[in-house]
């Protein structure tokens, strides 16, 4: 969270009290764009998780499928490795 609104944990930004109301609108601006930027990396990382979790739970469920087939079941596998 951003200290200055509880959004997202960070360094907060002091803006001077600069005079320059152009150069402080222009530093406004240039804030909320990266926040806008940050905000899309944040959604792309959970999308990109949620379909890495969902690759390993459909190869889990591939196993599970094969499991009977190939006696890779808890007992089955104690079998093989007293072999």
């Amino acid at each position: 969270m951003y200290p200055q609104d509880g959004r997202a944990p960070g360094t907060a930004i002091v803006i001077s009290d600069d005079d320059d109301v152009v150069k402080r609108q222009d530093t406004a601006m240039l804030l909320l764009t990266l926040r806008a930027d940050v905000d899309k990396i944040d959604i792309l990382q959970r999308q990109y998780y949620e379909l890495e979790i969902a690759g390993y739970k459909s190869h889990i469920a591939k196993l599970e499928e094969a499991a009977p087939k190939y006696n890779l079941n808890e007992a089955g596998l104690k079998a093989r490795t007293r072999d």
